[in-house]
Formats: structure tokens, C-alpha cells, sequence
């Protein structure tokens, strides 16, 4: 009878070792594929976030640069005045694209995130868990619902702000005098009060976004709070 050295049992008993490992691997990648979903949304609220902050801030710019225009305080030209206010509106201009387009590569993110979290509760094997994914799953879809729901608003208000400036700045190009910008005072105070209003909006929307991040954004550690049999938490150690 022959004898195996330990030599030739160690090639087998690594095979054997891989191919646990290949199989865990590959379970673990299946699973940790909804993670970076998790993470991949957040990041599109992120933007929308970003993007909402830029375009407080691009409103408030060509505001600023319209009274520099018609009641300047500093010490540049007309020409240069103009241009600057035209260059501000085209900037805002740019970032409402920029806005609207994080909210609708958010949309689009959303649609197979939600969709795959529905299908994958079927896959529990404990009734009570499925319970609380799907109760989860309605509180983040709730929380994004409210970001869509508040950029609606500040979306088509931006829109319209921004095509009464490029509508005062042709009425300028043409006619710019004391007595004509008389004429559009009215508008002038409504672009300004407008523009409050934007600020507001868009500050709403972006309180939804940093809700949205802090309830269902992916965290840096984990904290678990030891309880007490009883069921109460342990008093910290001093």
C-alpha cells in the first residue's frame, strides 16, 4: 500500500480551501452590489445638493451685478457693467442646466434602486426582517420623494428668473438711460424679490438632501448600544 506524503495532500487541501474562498467571495460581492447602489443615490443627492448651492448662489450673483448696472456703487464703467451682468446671467443660465440635470441623474438612479430593494424582499427567509427592509424602503423612498418634490418649484421659478434677466438686458442693450430703467423699476424690484424667494426655495430643497444623506447615506463605523436584559441601555463607564 502506498503511502501520500503530506507534500502531495496540500495542493488537494488548498484546492479544497479556494474554492471556499472563491464561493464566500463571490456571495459577498453579490450582496455588498446593493451597497454601492446605496452609496451610488446618496451621491446623486449629494449633487443635487451641490448643484441647489451653486444656484443660490449664481441667483445672487446676477442680482448684484443688475444694481451694479442700474444704481452702481463702485467705480467700473457702463460697458463694463453690462458685461458683467450679461456674463452673470449666462452663468445662471448654465447652472439652472446644471441643477436640473443633477435631478434628473438622481431620478434616474432612483427608478432601478427602488425597483431592485422591492423585488430583493422577496429573498428573506424571515418574515420579520422583509417587514422591516420594506418598512425602511418606504421611509427612504418618502425622504427621496421630498427632495423631487422640493426642487419642482425653485426648477421652474429659476427658469423664469433667469429669462426676465436676459429680458431687461436686451430692453438695456437697446435703451439704457435714466428714464428708460424708470420704465422697467417694477420689474427690477420683482427679479429682486423673486430672487429672495429662490433663496428660500432652494434652501428647502437642500435641507431634503442633507435629511436624505444623514437617514439612508452609508456611515463611516457602526455603533451598537449594548442593552441591559432588561432592555434598557447600559450606563457609559466612567
Amino acid at each position: 500500500m502506498k503511502h501520500l506524503s503530506f507534500h502531495r495532500l496540500v495542493p488537494a487541501s488548498l484546492l479544497i480551501l479556494g474554492l471556499a474562498v472563491s464561493t464566500s467571495c463571490a456571495s459577498t460581492y453579490k450582496n455588498s452590489t446593493g451597497l454601492k447602489e446605496v452609496d451610488g443615490l446618496v451621491s446623486r443627492v449629494e449633487s443635487v445638493h451641490v448643484e441647489g448651492e451653486l444656484a443660490m448662489v449664481a441667483v445672487r450673483d446676477s442680482v448684484t451685478a443688475m444694481l451694479e448696472l442700474v444704481a452702481p456703487q463702485g467705480q467700473t464703467t457702463v460697458h463694463e457693467a453690462f458685461e458683467s451682468f450679461e456674463q452673470a446671467i449666462a452663468a445662471s443660465v448654465d447652472q439652472h442646466e446644471s441643477f436640473e440635470g443633477a435631478i434628473e441623474g438622481l431620478q434616474g438612479s432612483a427608478k432601478p434602486f427602488f425597483e431592485g430593494w422591492s423585488s430583493g424582499l422577496e429573498s428573506f427567509s424571515s418574515q420579520g426582517i422583509r417587514i422591516q427592509s420594506r418598512k425602511r424602503m418606504d421611509q427612504t423612498r418618502t425622504s427621496y420623494d421630498k427632495i423631487v418634490l422640493s426642487s419642482v418649484t425653485p426648477l421652474t421659478r429659476y427658469a423664469e428668473f433667469n429669462t426676465s434677466l436676459q429680458d431687461v438686458a436686451l430692453f438695456l442693450s437697446r435703451d439704457f438711460n435714466s428714464a428708460s430703467v424708470r420704465m422697467i423699476e417694477g420689474e427690477l424690484r420683482s427679479l429682486i424679490q423673486i430672487a429672495g424667494e429662490l433663496d428660500d426655495d432652494f434652501a428647502k430643497c437642500l435641507e431634503k438632501c442633507n435629511n436624505y444623506s444623514e437617514e439612508s447615506g452609508l456611515p463611516t463605523r457602526i455603533t451598537v448600544e449594548e442593552l441591559n436584559p432588561e432592555g434598557s441601555r447600559k450606563a457609559d463607564k466612567k
